[in-house]
């Protein structure tokens, strides 16, 4: 008869603490979320800047078909933008790239810029 109480103080014992592991459970799984939802924005920033380098890339290579002395010198400096583009991507870690929205974004847009300048 004295191991009916015990039992009963054991189970009163792992109520608190099971909620306590089901609390931690729910916040260690929204901190995981947290978690992939920034490797998801990173992957994305970094699809971004390789599409619009590769896009950049192509439209160089294009107006070089297309040679004359002030053709090529423009072809120079567009490449010049792209390489400062590299330069500032190599520079910055990626968890740099979005700390404020669509920094990235129009950081790319005005070396695009420039690159188009360039070559029109």
């Amino acid at each position: 008869s004295s191991e009916v109480p015990l039992a009963g103080k054991e189970g009163d014992s792992k109520n608190p603490n099971h909620e306590h592991l089901e609390k931690h459970l729910v916040m260690m799984q929204e901190e995981y979320q947290q978690e992939v939802n920034r490797a998801e924005a990173l992957q994305r920033s970094v699809d971004l800047s390789l599409e619009r380098v590769l896009v950049w890339v192509q439209t160089v290579h294009d107006s070089l078909n297309d040679l004359s002395s002030e053709s090529l010198s423009q072809d120079v400096r567009a490449l010049g933008a792209i390489r400062d583009s590299v330069v500032w991507l190599a520079k910055h870690p990626c968890k740099e790239w979005n700390e404020a929205p669509n920094r990235l974004e129009r950081i790319l847009d005005g070396y695009e810029d420039k690159v188009r300048i360039n070559i029109s």
